[in-house]
């Protein structure tokens, strides 16, 4: 009999057929801008009303029911409110725990407690994730707790699952340039009265929204820091200073000092950005560490590449 990469044609044949089968199964369903992809013999989702509900159907957290509804605005989506939430909904847990998982594009916030001490004791999970002005909340009816406990890891799989739409790119203005901030990655507020930008960024490119950067001009401008590519040595850091042409005609070079911390576990280095344009300075400054503590998973370097080099004088 013919062959196929060492496999008996028949066979594998019956292989795609089995694999088409199975992605035929396959279905989604859309709520604001997220897109649920899922199948039928893992979940059943339907519309209710303004939102979904999401019965689990799976042998793992079979009879599990979530609510899944959307609502304006991002800030209620941390730890401390589905922490707070979750104890009200299901107050009898024995042993609880909050945390922020990276599920695909997104970052699920996810509350979850348990019947019992072990942690394969069933188990109530409420959830939501924070995506483009919006949030998207996963609440587990407290009645569907029963004798399965994976529900917290088949809501973060649904989740990972999810697609959306490419995020918006906001244009900002610092004085006579603009600067495009990638909202997937950042999210941005004025500073108060010294003017200026602070730039949080967004899990799950960071480990917790945690802010990160500035962005300022200053007027008398300040002198940058002359590039000289090489380390220098310090007491206790090493600076190394390049430069980042401009890529556009309109567009601003900038003066980049990275500095390696003395820390002896990781530590992301520590960022700053300057360009001179008329009579202002431009700085782009990564916040100082608290200690010698990891904040983010990394520094998003590429993130701020990205966004010194859309750096535009303002028409």
């Amino acid at each position: 009999m013919a062959r196929w990469l060492g496999i008996p044609c028949g066979v594998a044949l019956a292989f795609v057929a089995l694999a088409l089968a199975r992605a035929e199964t396959a279905t989604a369903v859309t709520l604001g801008d997220l897109t649920f992809h899922y199948k039928p013999e893992a979940w059943r989702i339907v519309p209710d009303g303004d939102g979904l509900v999401a019965a689990c159907v799976q042998d793992d957290c079979r009879g599990a029911t979530i609510d899944i509804s959307r609502r304006d605005g991002e800030d209620g989506c941390t730890k401390g409110t589905m922490a707070a939430e979750a104890e009200r909904l299901f107050p009898d847990a024995r042993r609880s725990h909050e945390n922020i998982l990276p599920s695909g594009r997104f970052a699920l916030v996810l509350a979850q407690r348990h019947v019992g001490r072990d942690p394969g004791s069933p188990q109530f999970v409420l959830g939501c994730v924070a995506w483009q002005g919006s949030e998207y909340r996963f609440a587990m009816r407290p009645e569907t707790v029963g004798t399965q406990s994976w529900i917290g890891g088949a809501l973060h799989y649904l989740v990972s699952q999810a697609t959306a739409p490419e995020a918006r790119v906001e244009t900002v203005r610092i004085g006579e340039v603009d600067f495009a901030i990638q909202t997937e990655i950042w999210r941005f507020s004025e500073m108060g009265e010294g003017g200026g930008l602070l730039l949080p960024c967004r899990a799950p490119t960071c480990r917790e929204p945690t802010p990160l950067a500035t962005l300022s001009s200053r007027s008398p401008a300040e002198p940058c820091p002359a590039p000289q590519g090489a380390f220098e040595d310090g007491a206790e850091s090493e600076t190394l200073i390049q430069t980042l042409p401009a890529t556009a005609p309109d567009g601003l070079s900038f003066t980049v000092s990275t500095t390696l911390l003395g820390c002896r576990n990781y530590v992301p280095p520590h960022i700053e950005a300057c360009s001179v344009h008329g009579d202002r300075s431009y700085h782009l400054s990564a916040l100082e560490p608290q200690g010698f503590q990891l904040h983010v998973w990394d520094i998003p370097e590429q993130g701020l590449v990205d966004l010194l080099r859309s750096a535009r004088i303002a028409r």
